[in-house]
């Protein structure tokens, strides 16, 4: 009875893994069935990230991220201990199988993402609710990466510190270095407060760990690669006795029929944000705006950004086109409302002094700014045209141009 016990994994097991005790983790790797196990695990996970945030039944293929990128980064890290370990290599096992033990590892660390499941979103306010996330995030991101420093040390010994923190700092500045992030102008005098001006700030601390870590992980790698320091195979042998008992999958199934239980409340709105940015997306504007005001704002994703989403440098639809199709009737709708202030920035970035707009472009903005007429707008896109297509006010003669911004001021306030 005893022996049957030390040959199961139960969740107090995984449990014991999640906070990296030394025989939790041989164990797991001593399993013939972690690999499928844990890709259990990681597809709870996946579906934990995704049940709210995106529209499964057109976009299944979200619930493959997370495995893909994850095996990816566990073959980084995994293909760099190889390297590191060159001298030792007769100790160690096949290629392959060998990776297959590390992934398994890797991916039995995904209960820790199942927190980010909890619908924040719809809990808290938009600004409180990013700063949940942002934490759970960070908590989640750091015990990720310390459980896999542990666990690679246990596998392959030393220097897991420097390969890990190589690996995920290499990618992490990688992938900031890509995906847009919000726009800050500072010296337009455009600060994107809240939600947007939160993320770029992390993204910014981010970025500095990395290009001071990461540097000097890489070169303590290359002088251990070449020197008698390297990291040494610790080992681990499969045991075909060890198998995982039943009540380990009690819990992720549990999980996952709660969020499968969700999906009718939060599909719904993600079908009609899927139908928006595709209409969007394929110059359609005037069926998404009619579309748009079809609905009512409650039908949407809580917290989702309309197109164009200029704070994550994206430049389509045209958001010209946008505020001249909803210019032409004058009604009312949160539409409108929503456009008008996302206007406000969008303008106060791309239209600000030292922005490299040509003439044509000035006189586009213009043309719809005189419409709206907001104070504070309009006296900024006068400033501006001033300085860079003195011509186009020249040229103006439905409405009578003071010579300067004071007089400006002066008139519009008497409207």
């Amino acid at each position: 009875m005893e022996n049957s016990e030390q040959t199961k994994i139960t969740t107090h097991t995984i449990i014991q893994f999640l906070f990296g005790k030394r025989d939790a983790i041989l164990k797991v790797a001593e399993c013939p069935d972690s690999l499928r196990v844990s890709f259990i695990l990681v597809m709870v996970a996946a579906l934990a990230r995704s049940y709210d945030k995106e529209y499964l039944f057109r976009e299944p293929l979200h619930l493959l991220l997370s495995p893909v990128a994850s095996a990816l980064v566990a073959f980084l890290i995994f293909l760099a201990f190889r390297l590191l370990s060159w001298r030792h290599a007769h100790d160690c096992p096949k290629f392959w199988r060998d990776f297959k033990v590390i992934l398994s590892l890797f991916w039995m660390t995904a209960p820790l993402a199942w927190v980010y499941g909890i619908p924040v979103e719809i809990m808290f306010d938009g600004f409180l609710s990013m700063q949940i996330n942002l934490w759970l995030l960070l908590v989640v991101a750091v015990w990720r990466v310390l459980l896999f420093i542990r666990i690679m040390n246990v596998i392959y010994g030393g220097y897991s510190l420097v390969v890990v923190l190589m690996i995920c700092g290499s990618i992490a500045y990688g992938v900031l270095d890509i995906v847009p992030m919000p726009i800050i102008s500072f010296m337009g005098g455009v600060t994107i407060t809240g939600t947007g001006g939160l993320i770029r700030l992390i993204g910014f601390l981010v970025v500095a760990i990395c290009i001071i870590a990461v540097p000097i992980t890489a070169l303590l790698y290359l002088v251990s690669i070449f020197t008698r320091i390297g990291s040494k195979y610790s080992g681990y042998k499969v045991n075909q006795d060890i198998t995982y008992a039943k009540t380990v999958f009690k819990l992720p199934i549990l999980i996952s029929i709660l969020f499968i239980f969700c999906l009718p409340y939060f599909q719904p709105k993600q079908a009609n944000r899927y139908t928006v940015e595709t209409l969007f997306s394929e110059d359609k504007i005037t069926q998404a705006l009619e579309y748009l005001k079809s609905h009512k704002v409650e039908d949407f994703p809580r917290h989702w950004t309309l197109p164009p989403q200029w704070k994550y440098r994206k430049k389509k639809p045209d958001m010209l086109t946008i505020m001249r199709e909803l210019q032409k009737t004058d009604e009312k709708s949160w539409v409108k409302d929503y456009y008008f202030e996302d206007f406000k920035g969008y303008f106060g970035f791309f239209l600000r002094p030292h922005h490299h707009s040509t003439c044509e472009k000035i006189t586009s903005y213009y043309s719809v700014i005189k419409k709206l007429k907001p104070f504070y707008l309009y006296t900024s896109a006068i400033s501006t045209i001033e300085e860079k297509c003195p011509q186009v006010l020249e040229e103006e003669s439905q409405i009578a141009i003071p010579a300067n911004i004071t007089s400006i001021k002066k008139s519009l306030q008497k409207l």
